[in-house]
């Protein structure tokens, strides 16, 4: 089955060279590196074990400080996680983690998507 429907970006253009920006000035400042992944659907799987699954496939485990963060979004099914390396982790402790995906959520419950990365 084909479907004839182009799916509507997550961010606007505007939003994401705003995001961008925001991550390379963050990645100017840190040795760290941050990547968002966006996917449709994590029908099957915990978002963070698919954040996890995604981290190591694209092999960001293997920055020099071990201080990577991937951000995972599932648009369609309203999925969020955020998986920081060992370095980054050892830094910030998991209420730092927690902080974090709860100022996503309410950002993201107002449709303000590009709002969560500006802050960096």
């Amino acid at each position: 089955m084909f479907s004839f429907f182009k799916q509507k970006p997550f961010f606007t253009p505007e939003e994401e060279q705003q995001i961008t920006e925001a991550i390379r000035n963050a990645e100017l400042r840190t040795s760290g590196e941050v990547r968002i992944f966006i996917e449709s659907r994590c029908k099957f799987v915990d978002p963070l074990d698919r954040a996890v699954e995604l981290f190591f496939g694209l092999k960001m485990d293997q920055t020099k400080e071990r201080n990577a963060v991937l951000v995972y979004i599932a648009v369609k099914d309203h999925q969020l996680a955020v998986f920081g390396d060992q370095g980054i982790h050892e830094r910030t402790g998991m209420d730092f983690w927690n902080r974090e995906v709860s100022l996503m959520l309410t950002h993201f419950n107002k449709e303000n998507y590009a709002m969560v990365w500006l802050r960096w």
